[in-house]
């Protein structure tokens, strides 16, 4: 009977020696895990706002551009424009519209000269710019996602 005991006994201590692997396996792996879910999740939720961004942005530039706003209220419009678009998922809080820069020719565009003038009507190219102050959990994709858009409009008279 001696015998069969230390038989079971020595089994069962293989099996908490199992246990005790499995825990520092996952102990191990667990951490990289959450790691590649969120890093995944924050990806995700970056594309959204860098997309809902730009797509806004057209949409606001569109607007202002068949508005007869003047060149000082083209901010103004913007961020309104922005904050009304029902398809936007952005808080408008975080919003940030820069001042439109306003370029005479192509060949201003291209050397990035843009007017003394803060008016369309002496400049018909518009470069809007937007930024979205929004930070991520991982560091690293902050880098990824400037969160940041701009587009260029013709205006014409």
């Amino acid at each position: 009977m001696v015998s069969a005991n230390s038989n079971f006994n020595s089994l069962l201590r293989g099996k908490d020696k199992q246990r005790g692997s499995m825990m520092v396996e996952v102990a191990f792996l667990l951490p990289f895990f959450l790691f590649i879910v969120f890093s995944a999740l924050e990806l995700a939720r970056g594309l959204i706002i860098y997309a809902s961004l730009n797509h806004v942005l057209s949409e606001a530039a569109r607007q202002v551009k068949l508005s007869t706003a003047s060149g000082a209220n083209y901010q103004s419009e913007l961020l309104q424009a922005m904050k009304a678009n029902p398809a936007s998922l952005l808080d408008s809080s975080k919003l940030v519209v820069e001042q439109a820069k306003f370029y005479s020719s192509p060949e201003k565009l291209a050397d990035q000269e843009p007017s003394d003038s803060a008016s369309a009507i002496d400049a018909p190219l518009a470069k809007y710019t937007v930024s979205y102050q929004e930070t991520l959990l991982s560091p690293w994709l902050q880098d990824l996602f400037p969160f940041s858009a701009g587009i260029l409009v013709k205006h014409e008279h």
